[in-house]
């Protein structure tokens, strides 16, 4: 029995060491609930019925300076338009047009890009996803952004979006996002995937939530830094911008 005593122990021992260091997980709604409150609180975040955002994204480990604008609109619960220089996406519920001719294929990447798009600016800004886009969303564990710990929210869809919010252990702040790319073939087949990371700086607080008006972005040798030049929060007439198709 004395034996069989002392084999528990160091099983048990082993097993603490093991998990020595790592993040438990945590349902996703406490971890995005309790970002939520640290950066605002739940009244405030709920009272945020859409983001008006112009941007500039810059290569910092490019010896191009040219500084990419674009920018998008968000209104809760189904609308999402992404602009570029020359091109506007917009998203209505199961609605999907822009402001130019392409042939089908290339309206299908494009609805795809836009929809990642409003996944992702959801869970930045709005610490939430849209209920207009199927996905699904789960806990991961021992995450990391650098060297803080975090814990996971996972939302994925297919082979085409996999993103993982990163949420401070200690102190309930979100650190960035992990973006999971999958590398498709021309015949459409997956041959690899890559892993970019994202970190959110320079929270700043608009209408009573903290924003983050800076996110870089590194994804192997190359690093990129998006500047929020103007977050606005429910503006008036914000979906007017999706008057076009009804």
């Amino acid at each position: 029995m004395r034996m069989i005593a002392s084999l528990l122990t160091v099983l048990l021992g082993s097993l603490a060491a093991a998990t020595a260091g790592r993040s438990p997980t945590r349902p996703p709604a406490e971890v995005l609930e309790r970002a939520r409150n640290v950066l605002g609180g739940l009244a405030a975040f709920r009272a945020v019925q859409n983001i008006v955002a112009e941007g500039e994204l810059r290569w910092t480990t490019s010896p191009d300076p040219t500084v990419s604008h674009f920018g998008f609109t968000l209104v809760r619960p189904d609308c999402f338009q992404w602009r570029t220089e020359h091109v506007v996406h917009s998203l209505k519920g199961d609605l999907f047009w822009q402001n130019i001719e392409n042939p089908d294929a290339l309206r299908q990447v494009a609805r795809g890009n836009t929809e990642i798009n409003f996944v992702i600016w959801s869970l930045v800004f709005l610490l939430d996803a849209p209920s207009s886009i199927p996905l699904t969303m789960s806990s991961v564990q021992d995450v990391r952004i650098g060297d803080r710990r975090g814990y996971g929210v996972q939302v994925r869809r297919g082979i085409g979006l996999d993103v993982t919010l990163v949420v401070d252990v200690a102190t309930g702040r979100p650190l960035g996002l992990t973006q999971v790319t999958a590398i498709t073939t021309s015949s459409g087949s997956t041959s690899g995937r890559t892993t970019s990371v994202w970190r959110f700086r320079d929270y700043k607080r608009v209408a009573g939530v903290m924003l983050p008006f800076t996110v870089e972005r590194q994804l192997g040798d190359w690093r990129s830094r998006t500047t929020f030049t103007s977050l606005r929060v429910n503006v008036p007439d914000a979906r007017s911008a999706f008057d076009a198709k009804r």
